[in-house]
């Protein structure tokens, strides 16, 4: 099947782009990923982890447009062979999200907010976006490629609103463009849960996509929700005994 010009942007422009210098010691982000679920990952999940593993980012602070991504090493219980896997779940807030959504976390926004990839098939893999204050999601974007494409055109923006004071009505034009690729893709429309995104594009665009998610990320979290709460109170309950120590 013909990549998309999303996924072309993806796997040949978005990795040079980003590319700094090779790692000195290799991760092993991927690795530690393909061990905790233990089977293949969707191909883009999998080019992203094998390229992080291989390089550093070149960006400040590892931000790519809205999201400071979290490129050195996964925390992930797997990681830790030797030591208690439970209790290392419960170290990390976002690990608690793991086992009960089938996702891993990618990183975080300006705010605290942490994008999540849910692992459901061996193409794509649809982004969602938790809330810290509440821990309920939103489903952004349903594939890796087109949410890196959606901070691409977020970063953007924000660059032109800094060179000009009113962004000229041809770049817009060509704003447009770009936005009506993610039309069918990413999901901007305001509830309950709102992201970086949901101002910024639609209302220079004009564009507000409306996608929908296929996986069942929602419906998992739902149905754990009072799993996951039982593991924040032991998480806080185990951190606060290891203070005590």
């Amino acid at each position: 099947m013909e990549k998309s010009n999303i996924e072309k942007f993806y796997y040949k422009e978005f990795f040079e782009k980003i590319k700094g210098n090779i790692r000195t010691t290799p991760d092993n982000s991927l690795l530690y990923v393909q061990s905790l679920f233990g089977k293949a990952l969707p191909k883009e999940l999998e080019a992203w982890l094998s390229f992080i593993d291989k390089y550093e980012l070149n960006s400040p602070n590892g931000f790519i447009g809205e999201i400071c991504v979290w490129d050195d090493g996964y925390m992930m219980p797997s990681k830790f062979i030797d030591k208690n896997s439970f209790d290392e779940l419960l170290k990390e807030p976002v690990n608690k999200f793991i086992p009960f959504t089938n996702s891993i976390p990618l990183g975080a926004d300006f705010s605290g907010n942490v994008f999540f990839a849910h692992i459901n098939n061996t193409e794509h893999t649809e982004i969602y976006m938790e809330d810290h204050d509440t821990g309920q999601m939103k489903f952004l974007a349903d594939s890796l490629s087109v949410f890196f494409y959606l901070n691409y055109l977020a970063d953007e923006v924000a660059q032109y609103k800094k060179k000009y004071e009113n962004i000229p009505s041809d770049i817009i034009e060509i704003l447009k463009e770009k936005m009506i690729l993610l039309k069918e893709k990413v999901n901007l429309i305001k509830g309950g849960i709102t992201t970086e995104f949901d101002d910024l594009l639609p209302a220079l665009t004009g564009i507000t996509p409306n996608a929908k998610p296929t996986s069942p990320c929602l419906y998992l979290l739902e149905r754990s929700d009072w799993l996951i709460s039982f593991f924040e109170y032991k998480r806080i309950f185990h951190n606060y005994k290891e203070e005590l120590t």
